[in-house]
């Protein structure tokens, strides 16, 4: 639960944490989209919709958790 509380901090190196994170993954999005033939190539195109339906639940279900989390902090839960 400590990670979600670094997201409700308000200071300068919370919110770099949080920006220095954010451009982690969109550098790794720009490096699979560049060499997205390359692994098409490989024969890999079977597994990427296995990885992505693995990766919306795990979204999904970080999204739940942060929504009971937030709740819990308003005292609603």
């Amino acid at each position: 639960m400590r990670r979600i509380v670094v997201l409700n901090k308000h200071d300068l190196v919370h919110g770099a944490i949080v920006v220095a994170l954010l451009i982690g993954v969109m550098v790794l999005n720009l490096l699979a989209l560049w060499n997205a033939e390359a692994i098409l190539k490989h024969g890999l195109a079977g597994v990427l919709p296995v990885v992505g339906w693995v990766l919306a639940v795990l979204q999904a279900s970080l999204a739940v958790q942060m929504v009971i989390y937030s709740l819990r902090v308003l005292e609603v839960l």
